[in-house]
């Protein structure tokens, strides 16, 4: 009987043994198995993300945002500004650029502040590479049926309320893309050399002034002059309206925009 006893504790030492042998060798061959596995899917996933930086370095991301100036009202080829900088920087980037231009004619900071609350425009400003912009001119401007002389010598443009539109514009774009470069057209004046309309000129600098002091608080923020290009130019360079560039005012403005965009865009790609 103790015979059978002490055999019997053997053959159940024997087959506990056999049993974590096995289970150690199936754990390891499972285990080797699943980094096998995951080593393929991580090397997946960095061809994957190889080829989506390869997709990110042949495109370019631009985007417009404001007003009737970057729809480009007044250019009988409707391109404006916008669409001459995108063919200009294709040509010179050698990339496909993917243009969205968000502007709304007529738009007011106000109209800009409640676009920038929806979610497809925040995901589009999220992957732009470079952002040009025009806002202010109807803030500004009541209208030319409403500038008379009368109405000219007590008018008070709400600067103020305007510098704090600008500021929350920056910061929600910046909320959605803290890195590329805005480029904010300033206003030209479309009654310089109008008789009665003396007074616009000193406003139009006055504003310029104001939203140059607002942007120069945020980095990688561009105010981009007009009202140098079009001194003197002015009505040759207007349509139809007396308001709006035509095709030589909107061509100026690209050829104000885009040398700065360049030399910019080099430099990013000189740190990359």
């Amino acid at each position: 009987m103790r015979s059978f006893i002490i055999k019997s504790l053997v053959v159940l030492s024997i087959m506990a043994s056999g049993i974590m042998i096995y289970g150690f060798i199936n754990g390891a061959l499972s285990v080797n198995g699943k980094e096998t596995k995951t080593s393929e899917n991580t090397n997946k996933s960095v061809e994957k993300n190889k080829d989506q930086d390869q997709k990110d370095e042949q495109t370019l991301s631009l985007v417009g945002l404001g007003d009737s100036l970057t729809r480009g009202v007044g250019d009988d080829k409707g391109a404006g500004y916008f669409d001459r900088l995108k063919t200009a920087l294709s040509e010179s980037q050698k990339k496909t650029i993917v243009a969205s231009n968000l502007s709304v004619s007529g738009a007011k900071s106000k109209d800009l502040l409640l676009l920038l609350n929806d979610k497809g425009v925040q995901y589009t400003i999220n992957h732009a590479d470079v952002i040009v912009m025009t806002m202010g001119g109807n803030d500004l401007s009541p209208g030319m049926g409403n500038l008379t002389s009368e109405f000219l010598a007590t008018y008070q443009p709400d600067i103020a309320t305007f510098t704090t539109d600008a500021k929350t514009i920056l910061e929600t774009i910046r909320s959605n893309n803290s890195n590329a470069p805005i480029y904010w057209v300033s206003l030209f004046n479309p009654y310089e050399g109008l008789k009665g309309y003396e007074k616009t000129s000193e406003a139009v600098m006055q504003w310029n002034l104001a939203l140059e002091k607002v942007t120069g608080v945020y980095p990688n923020v561009y105010v981009v002059p007009s009202l140098d290009l079009f001194k003197g130019k002015v009505p040759a360079w207007l349509y139809v309206d007396k308001y709006h560039p035509n095709g030589k005012g909107y061509q100026a403005i690209t050829e104000r925009l885009l040398p700065i965009i360049l030399t910019n865009l080099k430099g990013i790609e000189s740190n990359e």
